[in-house]
């Protein structure tokens, strides 16, 4: 075996190691599309290792998503000491900060947008955020913010739906042939309204608007393959009444089952990492010197 043989070999245990990972514990807090989601693209941000600190977590929410990722891949570190380094949240819902805070995770929190950070310039070595840009309206204002309080040779690491996010619905396809075309798109514009996606950009649309700031894009992936953006889709009426009775109740039901079906996907939930296309990116970026 070749030492690049043996490279991909070591990478594809760490992946699926990753995979197993997020599966275990999203399966227990998340309704079922959203793992779906979820589990293979955190494992795609995942494999970029710990990050550098000061780190903000730009749309933190409640803290859920940071404290299982940096349990996987370990808290921010600052590169010169090797130190633990201050890691920052920043959520424009009070509740979320409330509950964020109670984790006891972030260094400090901000309840503001992300149009107008307030931390100063060059203050932080890397930013984090999943599945955040693509509900904010002022995007232009998010990535200049970014470019801002990133330091020189500073990273964003990000996630967003693509611009493929919709291409392989079945309910999409089903109504497109048992009615008409727009039948299929009217799903779609629901699905992104309930969702609040206003934007789904291709790799060469997101470099030209972090390039206007000064961010460069390193490296990028897909997710979300043509199968888990099926399954997604199906999974949604189960994954509503999940949310809906775990906002009542205080704890996620049916978990056994959503399980059950996340686990079918266990084989092939280990997404390669040259997918030729998927509903989700997973972006890296690096602030010029």
């Amino acid at each position: 075996m070749t030492r690049q043989e043996v490279r991909l070999c070591s990478t594809m245990s760490r992946v699926m190691h990753d995979e197993s990972f997020f599966l275990e514990k999203f399966s227990a807090i998340y309704p079922y599309s959203h793992c779906i989601w979820r589990v293979p693209e955190a494992s795609a941000q995942a494999a970029h290792g710990r990050l550098a600190g000061p780190l903000l977590d730009l749309g933190c929410g409640d803290g859920t998503y940071a404290e299982i990722f940096f349990n996987r891949t370990g808290r921010p570190v600052d590169p010169q000491t090797g130190q633990p380094a201050a890691l920052y949240g920043i959520d424009p819902q009070q509740r979320e900060i409330d509950r964020a805070a109670r984790r006891g995770l972030y260094t400090k929190l901000f309840c503001g947008t992300s149009s107008t950070i307030p931390l100063p310039d060059a203050s932080v070595r890397s930013v984090f955020s999943n599945s955040v840009v693509e509900h904010i309206p002022d995007k232009d204002g998010t990535i200049r913010e970014v470019a801002r309080i990133l330091m020189p040779g500073g990273t964003y690491l990000f996630s967003a739906p693509s611009h493929l996010f919709a291409k392989n619905f079945r309910i999409r396809a089903f109504l497109n042939r048992m009615f008409s075309h727009g039948a299929g798109e009217k799903w779609v514009d629901f699905i992104n309204r309930k969702f609040r996606h206003f934007w789904l950009q291709s790799p060469e649309q997101w470099q030209a608007d972090l390039a206007r700031h000064g961010l460069q894009l390193i490296s990028w992936r897909y997710t979300l393959t043509v199968e888990h953006a099926a399954a997604w889709e199906r999974g949604l009426p189960l994954s509503f009444l999940q949310h809906v009775l775990a906002k009542r109740f205080g704890t996620l039901p049916f978990s056994s089952i959503s399980r059950m079906g996340l686990r079918r996907h266990a084989d092939g939930i280990a997404e390669p990492s040259d997918l030729a296309e998927g509903g989700n990116l997973v972006l890296l970026v690096r602030k010029s010197v």
